[in-house]
């Protein structure tokens, strides 16, 4: 079932690359490739891990891909007939130059961001070293134990820190591939902000600033060239190895978050993390009856916006997610179970065209939007920097609920509203520079 299985998630995958016209960053495409990126893992470890897939988890996974693909093309081809057509050729090529001083301003904000971070950490989880320390808080939490809550203005700073990132890989991008030229306390305000998202003992803020990095390359890219649906083997052998060096450093990586790697083959270590979200969905879907009942609708799926809603009203709720980590045969296999988990436990089977349908009917819209604001030369687009969140959040759901987690958060409203405000106050008054002279 599992190679099967497989086998289904490569035609997906080819299917949708032609289907949305060869565009690598079209939602559907990065839906399937999310998987297809998973499966292989599990199916290289399945001796080990005693998986063989029940029909309920071929079908969640290959089910849950359909449906994406499904609505994703109903909106893209209905978006044709009721949009008006524009040239699909980069029409405009100016851009306001950001100020070199309110940057500094920025990457200031960011550096206090992290100490007060760090003061932090070593506050509600005192160990050895730093390293320890993050490792110390990323277990408490992970074993639900209550701690000091973080202080309102440092949850601030975090955001905007966290929204600077995101909003300077774009500006690094486009002074990159359009305006050929490299601005160090750019990449600094986005190095800053990979550094923090390590702070509190999780690699997925950092993972998700990555690929948003590469999606906003992507779209320089192509306003460059004028054309923003084609691509050469050249660019894809390019992305492929930016792809596998990101991958072998991930290892690497936890030694400065103090976990203990020192038992883990590469291999082993790498299909914890890509393939065991197989392995635990399926066991979670052979283990019970579903929906599960909670106190809360949606509860798992939208968790983030139950505790933000708990904070305002200060009920008193303390909503945690519910994730058990699971050991099979030796191998801890961790407490990721795929994107479909929190649809399922929430909402059993049924859940899942419905997120799947609607996730894939905003992803597809807010594409659409950001490829117009591509086209039409937009200066600091609003829904290329969201989109740019999205579609990291859409290729890394083989991993888990990363989609209602990231963009159904009051946390993502707050940084819309940070990119507004830097769009508006960063770049110099009257200062424009036209790429096509550069």
């Amino acid at each position: 079932m599992l190679a099967l299985l497989l086998i289904f998630l490569l035609f997906s995958v080819v299917i949708n690359y032609f289907l949305f016209n060869r565009e690598l960053i079209a939602p559907a495409f990065l839906f399937s490739v999310s998987f297809f990126i998973s499966v292989p893992w599990a199916l290289l470890y399945k001796k080990k891990w005693s998986l063989d897939i029940s029909s309920n988890t071929f079908m969640v996974i290959l089910g849950g891909v359909v449906t994406f693909m499904i609505v994703s093309l109903v909106v893209d081809r209905v978006s044709i007939l009721i949009e008006p057509r524009i040239n699909m050729e980069v029409n405009h090529s100016n851009f306001k130059e950001i100020s070199k001083m309110k940057s500094i301003i920025v990457l200031v904000l960011e550096l206090i961001t992290v100490v007060l971070t760090i003061k932090y950490i070593k506050n509600v989880a005192p160990s050895g070293s730093l390293s320890e320390s993050i490792d110390l808080y990323r277990w408490k939490t992970s074993d639900n134990i209550d701690l000091p809550s973080m202080d309102r203005y440092l949850s601030w700073l975090r955001t905007f820190t966290d929204a600077s990132g995101i909003f300077f890989s774009y500006i690094v991008s486009r002074n990159i591939i359009l305006l050929k030229k490299i601005s160090y306390i750019d990449i600094m305000i986005f190095l800053v902000s990979a550094c923090s998202g390590y702070l509190l003992g999780s690699r997925g803020s950092t993972v998700l600033l990555i690929v948003g990095l590469l999606v906003y390359i992507y779209f320089s890219y192509f306003q460059k060239k004028s054309n923003i649906f084609t691509i050469n083997t050249k660019t894809l052998v390019v992305i492929s190895i930016s792809f596998v060096l990101l991958v072998l450093t991930f290892q690497v990586s936890a030694s400065f978050l103090g976990r203990e790697i020192s038992n883990y083959s590469m291999s082993d270590y790498l299909s914890i993390y890509f393939g065991a979200e197989i392995k635990n969905l399926d066991t979670f879907l052979t283990g019970g009856s579903f929906p599960v009942k909670t106190s809360f609708f949606g509860e798992q799926t939208f968790i983030y916006l139950h505790q933000a809603i708990d904070r305002i009203i200060g009920n008193g709720n303390n909503i945690r997610f519910i994730l058990p980590f699971l050991n099979v045969n030796g191998y801890s296999l961790g407490n990721v179970y795929t994107t479909f988990y929190p649809y399922i436990y929430d909402f059993g089977y049924v859940g899942v065209p419905i997120l799947v349908g609607f996730m894939a009917f905003t992803s597809q819209i807010i594409y659409i939007r950001s490829k117009r604001e591509i086209v039409l030369g937009k200066d600091l687009p609003v829904y290329v920097l969201i989109y740019g969140r999205i579609s990291a959040c859409l290729l890394l759901s083989f991993f888990s609920n990363k989609f209602y987690e990231n963009i159904f958060s009051v946390n993502f409203i707050e940084m819309i509203l940070v990119w507004i405000v830097l769009i508006t106050v960063l770049p110099k008054k009257g200062k424009i520079i036209n790429y096509n002279e550069v």
